[in-house]
């Protein structure tokens, strides 16, 4: 059986997760041990995987990325994209705003 972030990742990527905007639920889930396999796909569905393209991989190398993925630009910590864009599933914010 092949899970999404579990057991397969995308040919020529690494993978980092970003579960700080996760729903709470979630990132229980996604740390209670052997049942989180099954997080795994619904973390990558919701768009809290980031893929990096190795740098030693060519683009011709990488596989195609499947939907939900979210391919960061590379060499970006994530930690750095947290500020550039609002979480999935997220519009701007009133709170965003007050941030300017």
């Amino acid at each position: 059986m092949k899970l999404d972030g579990w057991n397969y990742i995308p040919r020529g990527y690494g993978m980092q997760w970003d579960l700080s905007d996760a729903p709470l639920w979630l990132r229980a889930w996604f740390r209670f041990p052997f049942l989180d396999r099954f997080a795994y796909p619904v973390v990558v569905h919701r768009g809290f995987a980031w893929l990096s393209p190795h740098h030693a991989s060519d683009e011709g190398d990488r596989e195609q990325v499947p939907p939900g993925w979210r391919i960061a630009p590379a060499r970006v910590a994530i930690t750095e994209l947290r500020a550039e864009a609002p979480a999935p599933g997220r519009g701007r914010t009133s709170r965003d705003d007050d941030r300017s």
